[in-house]
């Protein structure tokens, strides 16, 4: 088990010291269980367990503490702002410390769901504490909306993270091959990658999409069945030139050329 460094001068602090003793409780939690980064997947089951409170305690807890996190786009996987800060961290030098280089190593497995293109300017930009998808402000720590401006912003409030969520839905299944594979065996003839854009640029990926998926009440959009659903809605088939070329041979989307 890994060692940390904890600053007792924390309960001094006016953030800290204002949060909700779910919140304090969920923070210190977090700040004990992420990687040596700072990140850590998001699994309120888990931790609910472990911290011996309900889910709904947890996720109120996570809106309290907006202002100290920063989520992910994919909205899975959690930063600890000042983690690195405390741990005495900072600045890092991976040409000198081995225990920086595997750091770095978190941030490059990390960055594709953070959006982080320059990593140095990314803890920067969390030390200084600038705004968080979670939300600012404080919660009350048990599951409701808590206090002004900690609310979590979901997808049914906000046509960006609804676009963000869109797209990394859309990403996931295009980057699986069985899911191209399978829709194309289903869809003779249909080229399955154009098709797939077509939906997407024409509604899914719109204002309209948006606003037709804020009919249902299911809390989590499920982007396969939707993706899935919208081919037989937006099929674009190949020409017989395309078909007679492909008749024989493997689709060029399945070798990575073409569309």
């Amino acid at each position: 088990m890994s060692y940390r460094f904890t600053n007792t001068d924390k309960w001094n602090d006016a953030w800290f010291s204002n949060l909700k003793p779910n919140e304090k409780l969920l923070f210190i939690y977090l700040y004990e269980n992420c990687d040596s980064a700072g990140f850590i997947e998001l699994n309120q089951k888990r931790w609910s367990i472990d911290i011996g409170v309900t889910q709904s305690t947890i996720e109120g807890a996570l809106k309290g503490l907006g202002r100290g996190l920063i989520i992910s786009e994919s909205r899975d996987c959690i930063f600890l702002r000042n983690y690195l800060k405390h741990q005495k961290n900072l600045p890092l030098i991976p040409e000198k410390n081995p225990a920086h280089r595997g750091i770095i190593k978190r941030f490059e497995t990390y960055k594709f769901k953070f959006n982080i293109e320059n990593i140095d300017d990314f803890i920067q930009g969390a030390c200084k504490g600038l705004g968080s998808p979670l939300g600012k402000g404080k919660g009350n720590g048990s599951g409701n909306n808590g206090g002004e401006g900690g609310n979590l912003i979901t997808w049914r409030e906000s046509f960006d993270v609804y676009l963000k969520e869109c797209k990394e839905g859309y990403r996931v299944f295009m980057e699986n091959p069985e899911n191209l594979k399978t829709q194309q065996r289903l869809n003779p003839n249909v080229n399955i990658k154009l098709s797939i854009e077509k939906g997407f640029i024409n509604f899914w990926g719109t204002e309209a999409g948006w606003t037709y998926k804020k009919k249902s009440r299911s809390k989590e959009i499920n982007w396969h069945s939707t993706i899935v659903n919208s081919i037989s809605l937006n099929k674009v088939y190949y020409t017989k030139e395309e078909i007679k070329y492909t008749s024989n041979t493997v689709p060029q989307f399945f070798t990575g050329g073409g569309r």
